[in-house]
């Protein structure tokens, strides 16, 4: 819902309410009217970093498991060459 405008000059400080060009706009209201945008943009934030997270516990166990992986194979070969 966009926030509720009337015809007004100069600026009046009291009860939050700010003149702008001649359109006095209560600055509660366009806060409220701008909280659902502002909440994707918070969630695109946090599926970004999830994502994110995610990738990079990805990459970090398959490099710990090759690299246990590689002294087992190797292991046995070097016993029995010995």
């Amino acid at each position: 819902l966009p926030p509720p405008l009337s015809r007004g000059r100069g600026r009046a400080p009291e009860g939050g309410v700010d003149r702008l060009g001649g359109l006095e706009v209560d600055l509660g209201d366009a806060v409220v009217a701008r909280a659902p945008a502002l909440a994707r943009v918070a969630v695109g934030f946090t599926l970004h970093a999830s994502i994110a997270f995610g990738e990079q516990r990805s990459r970090f166990a398959s490099t710990v498991t090759h690299e246990l992986r590689t002294p087992l194979t190797t292991l046995p070969q070097r016993l029995t060459n010995g």
